[in-house]
């Protein structure tokens, strides 16, 4: 079953041309408004994941365009820009195809593997505002499991700003910024003072979320000692 793009919809944009890609470029931006006949989206203002930088596409630029449905897969389909408006904030316009026009490319089965990475968790309430160091247990490209101490009262449901230092195998430390929400919070059998809290990412751009399947990939290889001597040893301590 195909799955439309909605409302706050984090959706990813890439320059193209016919079935030729012009860049390597992604932008990353926001469903902001359908409009009632389905023809055409306004989204947020896209901004480059590489550089920050944000400006207005011109009309009739044509795009290849992306995002991920609550099942997992990836949906895309070919955009061009229609126009531009302004409702408190400006928004770009875009074309939205018939759904046979928009394909379903790919389920994301996200290898998990364990892994302890240093992490800063940061949860924003009125009455929780907790900011807290620990490490992961396991990562993957789809999210993440940590332990920390039970006086954080964390729930189900929470979202929690993540910032991570990815050990990489060439020895730079690459860093990742990440939305993630509680899918699961449980005492640890082992110690009765932590908790193991399992996340989900929300809200990643996807050159870090590269950034995370490389590190667990390299990993892998280095835990069925397919690398070499030297390159395992980059991974020791």
């Amino acid at each position: 079953m195909i799955v439309l793009p909605e409302v706050g919809q984090v959706i990813w944009l890439r320059p193209s041309f016919g079935d030729v890609q012009k860049s390597s470029r992604t932008y990353k931006s926001r469903i902001a408004d359908l409009d009632p006949d389905g023809a055409t989206a306004a989204m947020e203002v896209p901004t480059d994941e590489q550089t920050g930088s944000s400006g207005y596409l011109l009309q009739g630029t044509k795009w290849l365009v992306w995002y991920f449905g609550p099942d997992g897969s990836r949906y895309e389909f070919a955009t061009e820009v229609v126009g531009k408006r302004n409702d408190n904030i400006p928004l770009v316009l875009i074309h939205l195809p018939d759904k046979q026009q928009i394909v379903r490319t790919q389920r994301r089965n996200f290898v998990r593997v364990e892994l302890k990475v240093d992490i800063a968790v940061q949860l924003k309430d009125s009455l929780r505002n907790y900011h807290f160091l620990t490490h992961t247990q396991d990562l993957s490209g789809g999210g993440l499991a940590i332990t920390c101490s039970q006086t954080y009262r964390l729930m189900v449901g929470d979202r929690l700003a993540l910032w991570m230092a990815l050990p990489m195998r060439s020895g730079a430390i690459e860093h990742v910024a990440a939305i993630g929400e509680c899918t699961r919070v449980e005492p640890l059998e082992s110690n009765s003072d932590q908790q193991l809290v399992s996340i989900k990412f929300v809200e990643i751009s996807e050159s870090d979320r590269a950034k995370i399947i490389r590190l667990c990939f390299e990993r892998q290889l280095e835990q069925h000692k397919i690398l070499p001597e030297a390159d395992r040893r980059e991974y020791s301590g």
